[in-house]
């Protein structure tokens, strides 16, 4: 009579109950149903599991985790199946009379203890599966705000060593634009009060006329100065040659007519300019 009741398990329930994925328990199922387990099914022929088959997955996944192929396990878990299936121990239950109103009572408190003991574990596998995943959330949101508080302290450690230089260069930076800004000030002041430029050709045309002018003051003084020689004494301007010769002193003439034009240019020239 407890088959009668036993409980269905869907197979997204079983392989979540395993912790395995879907395609994997698929192929433990066949590897199982090769080696000669019957799984029990719907008219439709899908797969119905119970919790012996459970158990049976459970005992497969330990082999696995022993390191054993797929194969093999299912193959010694098949052996370990039917050898504690042959030494079962068929126990008699004696035949309830109709009389027997206490013992129908017993078995239902059974029947009813069994199927809410299948429902608590059902409802604790699916608080649990969906429990899990949040966990690993809020595990990883809480190392996240871990690392960012550490983030931020680093940060605010930073800043706070830089905040001093940060500080003091701002204050050297409005200083040198201050700086700028006077001297910036002074060179326009400076330029203003510069004398215009001048055209590159009528400068030129200018120093060409001063070179003309002195060269013309020069000349003038020299034939000024010549005259003046020549109206010197003879003896002031001779030198004697020999016992009875003489000849006109050339050094004393020029030494006479540099001095000349020396006495006269600045005046001369100041005339000329004025």
């Amino acid at each position: 009579m407890h088959n009668d009741f036993e409980l269905i398990y869907a197979p997204k329930e079983v392989h979540q109950r395993l912790r395995i994925a879907d395609s994997t328990f698929r192929k433990w199922a066949n590897a199982l149903k090769a080696e000669g387990y019957e799984f029990k099914k719907e008219e439709s022929g899908n797969r119905l599991f119970v919790q012996r088959d459970i158990e049976v997955f459970e005992i497969l996944k330990q082999r696995l985790d022993t390191g054993q192929n797929l194969k093999n396990a299912a193959s010694a878990t098949m052996m370990q199946v039917q050898a504690a299936a042959a030494s079962a121990t068929t126990v008699a239950v004696p035949e309830l009379l109709p009389s027997s109103g206490r013992s129908l009572d017993v078995l239902q408190d059974n029947f009813t203890e069994t199927l809410l003991t299948a429902i608590e574990e059902r409802v604790q596998n699916a608080v649990q599966n969906a429990i899990l995943p949040l966990a690993a959330q809020v595990a990883q949101l809480t190392e996240e705000n871990r690392q960012l508080a550490e983030e931020n302290r680093e940060h605010q450690k930073i800043q706070n060593m830089l905040s001093p230089a940060i500080s003091e260069l701002t204050a050297q930076v409005a200083q040198l634009t201050e700086e700028n800004r006077q001297l910036s000030e002074e060179s326009r002041e400076h330029r203003r009060m510069l004398p215009p430029a001048t055209d590159p050709k009528a400068e030129r045309t200018e120093r060409t006329n001063e070179y003309l002018t002195i060269r013309r003051v020069t000349i003038a003084l020299e034939q000024e100065a010549l005259e003046a020689w020549a109206k010197l004494p003879k003896k002031e301007r001779t030198k004697s040659v020999g016992l009875f010769g003489s000849e006109e002193d050339q050094d004393k003439r020029d030494w006479f007519v540099k001095d000349y034009c020396d006495r006269y240019f600045e005046d001369r020239l100041r005339q000329e300019f004025s």
